[in-house]
């Protein structure tokens, strides 16, 4: 009965680090974005929620079903191009400019990451 009072214990202390992970990660995308776009509080309060709707549909998906890889990163850029479209309807065009070279800067920040795993392509 101990084993698995503790085992139990220990799922849910993995569980929650893992979701205040992601929550951490979100909230400085959000200030990365908010210092950076430099929005207003209407359209700060705007992007956080996007954000942290989009981390929550992440989680709920990702642990309904373990897919294989392919399927899960197609499902990630799916989602991501869907809150690029929620953002930019935010922005003004000045900061959608900011928005597009942020974006870039990003993804060559995550391909130099990438390298030297099997999914990287050039």
């Amino acid at each position: 009965m101990k084993k698995i009072i503790v085992f139990i214990a220990i799922i849910i202390i993995g569980y929650s680090y893992s979701f205040s992970q992601n929550a951490e990660r979100t909230l400085h995308r959000f200030e990365q974005l908010k210092e950076f776009l430099s929005l207003n509080e209407e359209q700060a309060i705007k992007v956080k929620d996007i954000l942290i709707k989009a981390d929550e549909q992440a989680i709920k998906e990702n642990s309904e079903v373990k897919k294989n890889k392919r399927t899960s990163l197609r499902d990630a850029q799916i989602r991501m191009k869907e809150i690029d479209k929620k953002i930019e309807a935010i922005l003004t065009p000045e900061q959608l400019k900011k928005y597009e070279s942020y974006k870039i800067e990003r993804k060559s920040e995550m391909k130099g990451r990438r390298k030297g795993t099997k999914y990287y392509r050039d």
